[in-house]
């Protein structure tokens, strides 16, 4: 840091001047300084992150938060606090916290299905036995909730207790329909 002194000092002869002192900073100090977030400061080098890692990033703060808190426990901030973006980005790439719920808890659910389904078609074709397939499934479903069972329980209150969320689930055009449809295939 360096300074420059503009004015008569204080204790010198002469009228009154106002002294004005400008401080130079050095680029990691102002980094400090300017960073919106804790931690080492940022250097300009470092890129933007996409929006699908962004949407990543909120996806899985939002799974691990609503099964730990449930829906109504969790709020939007926190969740964009622990994905580490703006709470603005959020609602960017969500129109509101159920939609955000609903890709949090449908995605993994939707995932498992397309692959399943996925593998049936190649069955599909070829003689097949039907209790593997269906022992593929139960085993996979089974995996699925196990994994994610607290954020299902998070799923069943919020649909008992949220009507927001309640809605989106129910009717021909609910991810669980769309489920159907794929299943159906």
């Amino acid at each position: 840091r360096s300074s420059v002194v503009i004015g008569t000092p204080p204790g010198a002869s002469g009228a009154a001047t106002p002294t004005v002192r400008i401080t130079t900073a050095t680029a990691d100090s102002l980094d400090r300084v300017t960073s919106s977030t804790p931690g080492p400061p940022r250097t300009a080098a470092k890129s933007r992150r996409s929006g699908d890692e962004i949407r990543r990033l909120v996806l899985d703060a939002a799974r691990t938060l609503f099964a730990e808190q449930g829906y109504s426990g969790t709020t939007t901030r926190e969740i964009a606090a622990a994905a580490g973006v703006s709470s603005r980005l959020i609602f960017s790439h969500f129109e509101n916290k159920a939609t955000l719920f609903e890709q949090a808890v449908v995605e993994p659910i939707t995932a498992f299905i397309t692959e399943f389904a996925a593998d049936w078609s190649t069955y599909a074709e070829q003689p097949h036995h039907l209790e593997y397939i269906a022992r593929r499934w139960a085993t996979g479903m089974y995996d699925l909730l196990r994994r994610n069972r607290k954020l299902f329980r998070a799923l069943m209150t919020a649909i008992s207790y949220e009507e927001d969320v309640a809605n989106i689930f129910s009717g021909k055009d609910s991810p669980i329909a769309a489920m159907h449809k794929v299943n159906e295939q």
